[in-house]
């Protein structure tokens, strides 16, 4: 992947579709579905808002989705081999991509967390200058980051609408981003170390996503990086899906194949970054 956007043909302005963040998904095995819903209630406080006996696309003979707020989404499938479905690599892999929630207490909240045996990291100064904490998800390689919001009512956590991605060369992943996914660049809210960048989102009629790329100074290769945790961008108009997906692979970029259900339905693919972090991207 080193050196992967200098492959990417440039090509004339495209009309990026609108791409919204619709929140993120935890992928597990269907055997611990449950334990997943449980563990998100026990520790972070959210509850189910949906579930659904859904298979994720034609591979999978059975398989689960269930929202438990605030975008937070766990999906688990079986294929007809007995494998997980979609497949995705389950050792504990630290990702690059880290989801931010907010705590009415950050210091509390990690006394809390480790008294119920969940693993947490120091208390660390983000790029932007807040103090954070990351969190892993069950016995997962997802890690989760806690930032501090005193204005909460309660102990509960709550999405922040910001996801922090680390990248090797910080102009190059800017272009990358503006270029193929159509962000924003939040003016003045940038540095040598990181940038601010934007979209819309969909369930939120006001507002945008941040997504704060962080260049990382020792940085080293990991080529595509498929855990278990994967950011949802949703685009609405199926025609502008499919042509967008079309662009992509014209363009030179690592794109997956089609997923879900073509014809009709939920479908999907994800795109990977200069440095192969993922983006899933969805239509239903």
């Amino acid at each position: 992947m080193n050196g992967f956007l200098s492959k990417v043909e440039q090509t004339d302005t495209y009309p990026i579709p609108a791409i919204l963040f619709d929140g993120g998904t935890i992928n597990v095995t269907l055997e611990r579905h449950e334990e997943a819903i449980a563990w998100c209630r026990h520790v972070m406080g959210v509850t189910v808002v949906r579930q659904e006996n859904w298979t994720p696309g034609p591979d999978a003979v059975e398989g689960k989705m269930t929202h438990m707020g605030w975008g937070l989404w766990i999906e688990s499938g079986r294929a007809a081999d007995g494998t997980p479905a979609p497949a995705a690599g389950r050792e504990p892999v630290d990702t690059t991509v880290h989801w931010y929630w907010r705590v009415r207490s950050l210091r509390q909240k990690l006394d809390e967390l480790q008294r119920i045996g969940v693993e947490t990291s120091a208390v660390y100064t983000d790029p932007e200058g807040r103090e954070a904490a990351d969190f892993r998800f069950m016995d997962s390689g997802t890690w989760l980051t806690a930032i501090e919001d005193a204005t909460l009512e309660n102990d509960s956590f709550a999405d922040a609408d910001v996801t922090r991605i680390r990248v090797k060369n910080l102009q190059h992943a800017i272009a990358w981003y503006k270029q193929y996914l159509g962000m924003q660049e939040e003016p003045g809210r940038s540095n040598d170390a990181c940038c601010v960048m934007t979209l819309g989102i969909n369930y939120s009629t006001d507002g945008r996503s941040v997504w704060l790329l962080e260049e990382d100074p020792d940085w080293s290769d990991h080529g595509p990086l498929d855990g278990l945790f994967r950011t949802r961008s949703f685009i609405a108009d199926r025609e502008a899906f499919f042509n967008y997906y079309q662009f992509l692979k014209d363009s030179g970029n690592l794109v997956s194949e089609m997923g879900g259900y073509v014809e009709r339905g939920r479908v999907f693919f994800h795109v990977y970054d200069p440095d192969g972090n993922r983006f899933d991207v969805s239509h239903c």
